[in-house]
C-alpha cells in the first residue's frame, strides 16, 4: 500500500492513510459502511470524521486559519461509500498539490479543548497539522477495523499499525 509522492513524509504519510481508508471500502458492502446494528456501529461514520478533519484542513490553507470543530459532517459521506470514495480522492489530489515550501507555513488551530469551554488556538504549522491527520486517520482505521471484525470481515492488520509500529516491529524483527 506503501505511497510516496515525494513531497514531504508527511503529506505522503497522509495520502497513505486516506488509500488504505479506500483499500477498507473495497473490503466492505455498503451496508456495513452506512447502516449499523444492533450489536456494532457503522462504518461510515469513522470515515467521514477523517476526512471532514482534512476538509478542514484545506478550507484553511487561504487563511492560515483550521478549526476543526468546523467539520461539514455530511451525513451523505457517512452513508454512501462512493460519496466518500469521491471526496477522499479529491482531498488526495489537493494533497499532492501542496508544496515542500509550505510545510513550515504557520497555521493558527482553533478547537474546543474541554467542555463548555470557548475554543483555544494554538499555533502550528502545515506539516504539523498533516502528521496529526495521519495518525488520527490510522486511529480510526483500527477501530473500523475492529467494527468490520465484529461482523466478520476481514481487514488486514497493517491497515491499523501506526507508521510507528510498523517501523518498530521492522527494527526488531518482527
Amino acid at each position: 500500500m506503501s505511497v510516496s509522492i515525494a513531497v514531504h513524509p508527511a503529506v505522503d504519510g497522509c495520502v497513505e492513510s486516506c488509500a488504505r481508508c479506500l483499500a477498507v471500502l473495497d473490503l466492505i458492502s455498503p451496508e456495513h459502511y452506512g447502516t449499523a446494528s444492533e450489536q456494532t456501529p457503522a462504518i461510515g461514520p469513522h470515515f467521514r470524521h477523517c476526512i471532514d478533519h482534512y476538509l478542514c484542513l484545506l478550507r484553511g490553507l487561504d487563511s492560515g486559519e483550521v478549526d476543526y470543530d468546523a467539520r461539514d459532517r455530511d451525513e451523505r459521506i457517512e452513508r454512501d461509500p462512493e460519496r466518500f470514495r469521491e471526496v477522499t480522492t479529491d482531498v488526495i489530489g489537493q494533497l499532492t498539490r501542496l508544496n515542500a515550501d509550505s510545510m513550515q507555513r504557520p497555521i493558527r488551530i482553533g478547537q474546543l479543548a474541554a467542555p463548555e469551554s470557548e475554543p483555544s488556538y494554538v499555533a502550528s504549522t502545515l506539516a504539523r497539522e498533516l502528521l496529526f491527520l495521519s495518525g488520527h486517520t490510522i486511529h480510526h482505521l483500527a477501530i473500523v477495523s475492529l467494527i468490520a471484525r465484529m461482523r466478520g470481515i476481514h481487514i488486514p492488520e497493517r491497515v491499523s499499525v501506526a507508521y510507528s509500529t510498523a517501523a518498530y516491529r521492522a527494527t526488531a524483527g518482527q
